[in-house]
């Protein structure tokens, strides 16, 4: 599957992608919180220190950064409705577009400056999807020992069954970070350049989704599939993409015959399925919808800035920023999302119809599929701001930018 050896420019973008999704959160007994806010200054200064590095450090500085910045000055300025309750928590939770701001910024002129285009991101996504499955496979067998790296405080077998959630903790944090290295090989699927190798790692990725247990996760990737099908059609082989539509719903039918059959393995899908059918709401569920309650605070205190008198971890991107910021907020954070989803779509096509490599046509692709499904997975956390999560995006962003500046610079009328 991996024939092609990667040059330095892949092995530097694996680099990156690694310290996100491996960093040990919790190595010598450190809290979520403290390893949060060591990963929330260690890796934009790696970033710094690397592009010290380069010969031109002319800083390039796209629209896209611009509208991230303003996004930071705007959450910032909300903090005037929080001065009878602020403290270090809330204070720095304000000042994280700031960090997402220079990590896109650095990643984005990296790309520049090394000269990294839409191809060397090909293989980096493609071995982070294969170092994941070893961490995976590793957690399963010898889960004691994988505990003891800090990357995790989870197992992958729990009292509900299969939680996998690998080296991202949470499952639907897992399946965020899978999205563009799925979509990447399902794009080889249909434009018939996928081997068995292909084919047979897109069924074991698909299969730890389905063992992670995540509803948010099971929805963004049946949007997506839905998506796919249509850029399918049109820009891969339509007579394979048929196949593999009729190949994906028999494997689909299969997959919930057997979950159907194997309830007792799958504790948090078996817990929504005997809440829909009794007209109640699963504990999961439950749990956001008393989250959401609170929402009430800054609707009834100041519902343009927020009012999070109460600390109260919502999980769900849009009543999150409700909550914390407000009407004003939620609209920046909506924006923000339209915003990337247009421009994702709109850079398929502007690939496609130039002379761009096959890797990096599957490339755009594969960015696409993991901007649908933050759009998704906001219902079940906040993907553009979340622990490991955020970081990923902002990093793969502003590569993916950076790299279609670098294969497009012949053209005077793009503008990034």
């Amino acid at each position: 599957m991996l024939k092609s050896r990667m040059g330095s420019k892949e092995l530097l973008v694996l680099f990156l992608f690694t310290i996100i999704i491996f960093f040990p959160t919790y190595i010598g007994g450190m809290s979520l919180a403290l390893g949060q806010k060591v990963l929330y200054v260690f890796y934009p200064a790696i970033l710094a220190c690397l592009f010290l590095f380069f010969k031109n450090r002319s800083i390039y500085l796209p629209k896209i950064a611009i509208i991230i910045f303003s996004a930071f000055c705007f959450y910032v300025f909300s903090i005037l409705s929080k001065f009878d309750f602020i403290n270090v928590q809330i204070l720095l939770g304000h000042f994280r577009y700031l960090a997402y701001f220079f990590i896109f910024l650095f990643t984005y002129n990296i790309a520049i400056n090394l000269g990294i285009g839409l191809k060397e991101l090909y293989l980096p996504i493609l071995y982070l999807g294969v170092l994941t499955m070893v961490f995976v496979l590793l957690q399963l067998l010898i889960p004691d020992l994988i505990l003891k790296l800090g990357i995790t405080n989870r197992e992958a077998i729990g009292r509900l069954g299969f939680r996998i959630g690998g080296p991202l903790v949470w499952s639907y944090s897992y399946g965020f970070v899978l999205l563009p290295i799925i979509f990447l090989i399902f794009s080889k699927m249909f434009k018939g350049a996928a081997n068995k190798w292909h084919w047979l790692f897109f069924i074991v990725l698909l299969l730890t989704i389905l063992a992670g247990q995540s509803k948010a996760a099971y929805l963004a990737y049946i949007i997506n599939f839905i998506f796919f099908c249509y850029l399918g059609f049109r820009y891969g082989k339509s007579k394979t993409m048929l196949s593999i539509v009729i190949l994906l719903f028999l494997f689909i039918a299969m997959l919930v015959t057997y979950v159907i059959a194997n309830l007792d393995d799958f504790g948090n899908i078996e817990r929504f399925v005997s809440s829909v059918t009794s007209n109640g709401e699963d504990a999961s569920t439950q749990t956001r919808l008393n989250q959401l309650s609170y929402i009430s605070l800054t609707l009834e205190n100041n519902p343009f800035l927020g009012y999070p008198a109460e600390y109260v971890v919502i999980e769900n991107g849009y009543g999150y920023y409700l909550y914390n910021y407000g009407l004003f907020g939620l609209f920046y954070y909506l924006l923000l999302l339209i915003y990337f989803f247009c421009k994702s779509l709109s850079t398929i096509k502007i690939v496609h119809n130039l002379d761009a490599s096959e890797e990096g046509r599957s490339v755009s692709l594969a960015y696409f599929s993991i901007v649908l499904g933050a759009v998704i997975f906001s219902l079940a956390n906040s993907p553009l701001d979340g622990h490991k999560v955020a970081y990923f995006f902002w990093t793969l962003s502003g590569l993916y930018f950076g790299a279609l500046r670098v294969d497009l610079s012949e053209f005077k009328n793009f503008e990034d």
